[in-house]
Parts: structure tokens; C-alpha cells; sequence
């Protein structure tokens, strides 16, 4: 990670195993002064629930959500990637996570401001696109690749190239009309105003009348600033989400049965 921030970023300034920034005294692996960010890397062994010491009553853990919390209270914002996501032999094991190294570069890039490419979105084209095209596109360039639960997909071309995608499904909750649930740019391009233009036309041309739209922004991944660009408000910060993992198998699920 630390090569790649020097020799692919440029940055000189990077700091190891910080204990003096947070009041707690907890440790940053990896802290960009001039930047405000950490990234920590979370191994699924030392950082799963049988071995830290913060719990809440339900037995899972909230040591990593009170950690980012904590350093965004001192303007710090801390890049979590965790194991599953970069070792390779647990890639190997977990296809899902195929393409997670190479988003996790992009997503640094994006964060750090490091993108090299950028593009106005006024001069891209929006077209609805196809539920094979969604799912493509999200493998390679969403850091959670494909999501299940859309059923709305709007694209956005720059010279007939794919660049943007932005995906909307019914909410499962009946206070909300809609969920936005996936945002992703082709790597390494910024789109300015993009997710502005691909937003107003999906409230212009798909939503009725007293509808609204909801969305989950995680926080081990992105400042969430994109939202209150959209016009969004925060209205809660759910409990931590979990993956059950088997460290012995190198499996990776979100539930056992």
C-alpha cells in the first residue's frame, strides 16, 4: 500500500503506526498528515469479533465505526480495507472480491485527489442501460462489484464509452420509495457533476409525486460528501454490518446458514 502511495500518488509525507493523532491514543497504521487521512488495514484474524475487546450488547463489534468516528470528530477520515478484500489467497477463495485490490487503488486515487482523468459531465449522454451492462460495469469498477437489488440502471457516455453508472431500486422499507444503491465511475476518471446530472434525471424522469429516495453510505470507504451534493440528509448512523468469515476455509459470506 505504501509503495503505491509513493510510487503510483507521489506523496512523500506518509507516516506508520500513529498513536498521537486520535484522543484515545488509538493507533492509525498508515496516516497522511497533509491529506487528513488514514488507512488501516484490518487483518480478518486480530480484527474479527473473537479477539476485540469492544463489543456491544449484541456481541458484535463496534471497535472499527468508533474508530473512524472518533478520527472524523478530528477532521481525519480513515480508508478501512480489510484482508478479504487484498490478500490473494482469499480472493482465490472469494471471486466476488476479484477485482477489490485494483478498486481499492481507485478509490484512494478518487480520495487523495490523484485521479488523472476528468471529464465534464455535460459534455456525457444518459441512456438507460441493461441489467448485463449494470453488472459488468459494477464488477470492475464498484469496490462491492454488482448489487442484487436494483431494477433502474442509468449510464453515462463520454464519445459512446460507458463512464458513469448509477443504479435505483424500490426500497424494502415502507417509508422510502426508492434506494440509491450503487454509484461507480470507469477507473481512474473523475466525472464532474456526474452523479448530479445522472440524479436529476432519475427524480425528473422516474419518480412520482411524494416519492423519496434513501441510501447507505459506508463509512470504511467514502466521506459520503457526494450525498449532500445530491441534497441528501444523514437522519441516522446504523449499527456496524458484519461478514461471517472462516479463517481455517478462507471463506467470505454475509450470513451462515
Amino acid at each position: 500500500i505504501i509503495d503505491f502511495l509513493k510510487k503510483d500518488l507521489h506523496i512523500e509525507n506518509i507516516q506508520q503506526n500513529v498513536k498521537s493523532v486520535l484522543p484515545s491514543k488509538r493507533e492509525i497504521d498508515i496516516y497522511l498528515p497533509d491529506y487528513k487521512v488514514g488507512i488501516e488495514f484490518n487483518g480478518e484474524y486480530w480484527h474479527s469479533d473473537q479477539l476485540l475487546k469492544f463489543q456491544d450488547h449484541n456481541g458484535r463489534s463496534t471497535y472499527h465505526q468508533e474508530k473512524s468516528l472518533e478520527a472524523e470528530t478530528e477532521g481525519i477520515f480513515l480508508f478501512h480495507i480489510f484482508e478479504h478484500e487484498w490478500n490473494e489467497k482469499w480472493i482465490e477463495k472469494n471471486q466476488k472480491f476479484a477485482n477489490s485490490r485494483q478498486n481499492i487503488f481507485n478509490r484512494l486515487r478518487s480520495l487523495l485527489n490523484k485521479s488523472t482523468n476528468k471529464i465534464s459531465a455535460r459534455k456525457c449522454v444518459i441512456k438507460e442501460i441493461s441489467k448485463e451492462q449494470k453488472k459488468q460495469f459494477l464488477n470492475i469498477n464498484h469496490i462491492q462489484g454488482n448489487d442484487s437489488t436494483s431494477n433502474y440502471f442509468l449510464g453515462l457516455f463520454y464519445n459512446d464509452q460507458l463512464v458513469m453508472v448509477m443504479c435505483f431500486g424500490h426500497s424494502k422499507y415502507k417509508k422510502y420509495s426508492w434506494e440509491l444503491t450503487r454509484l461507480a465511475s470507469l477507473k481512474n476518471i473523475v466525472v464532474q457533476g456526474g452523479a448530479s446530472k445522472l440524479f436529476n434525471y432519475f427524480v425528473q424522469n422516474k419518480m412520482q409525486t411524494g416519492e423519496n429516495v434513501v441510501s447507505y453510505n459506508d463509512i470504511t470507504k467514502t466521506k459520503g460528501n457526494i450525498y449532500q451534493i445530491l441534497g441528501f440528509t444523514c437522519i441516522s448512523v446504523n449499527a456496524p454490518n458484519y461478514w461471517w468469515v472462516n479463517i481455517k476455509k478462507k471463506e467470505v459470506r454475509t450470513r451462515y446458514a
